[in-house]
């Protein structure tokens, strides 16, 4: 059953977060419409908003062998990135969540600044 499956991901610590996420996405797809954080959360344990950041790390990170060495809460951080696999390969495993924050901060204010001078070039060439 999917539920056996989350649990084993999410009690074995070898486990990472993208397998974690990976089983939440196929639990998800396997419950019908509107039951998946009730059936996650009765028979998991996991609270949504954690399902949802587990499975935003599988659909990220899923197919780049690079997150090997990163902890579960500095992938979920770095997901919050607006380029988030180009930070990640900026990163190295043993990174801290307080470091992770302020890359994506970083990355967020760039990501901004380009926007604006996007946006003020168009401006210019009218």
């Amino acid at each position: 059953m999917k539920i056996d499956a989350v649990n084993r991901a999410k009690d074995e610590l070898e486990y990472s977060a993208i397998n974690l996420g990976k089983r939440l996405c196929e639990l998800k797809e396997s419950c019908p419409h509107g039951t998946f954080t009730q059936i996650a959360e009765q028979y998991t344990g996991l609270k949504k908003s954690h399902c949802q950041n587990l499975m935003r790390v599988y659909e990220t990170f899923g197919q780049k062998p690079t997150q090997v060495g990163f902890s579960n809460t500095v992938l979920i951080e770095l997901t919050k990135a607006p380029d988030p696999e180009k930070l990640l390969e900026d990163c190295e495993p043993n990174i801290s969540v307080k470091e992770a924050k302020e890359k994506v901060r970083q990355a967020k204010a760039e990501a901004r600044k380009e926007a604006l001078q996007g946006s003020y070039d168009k401006m210019i060439q009218c």
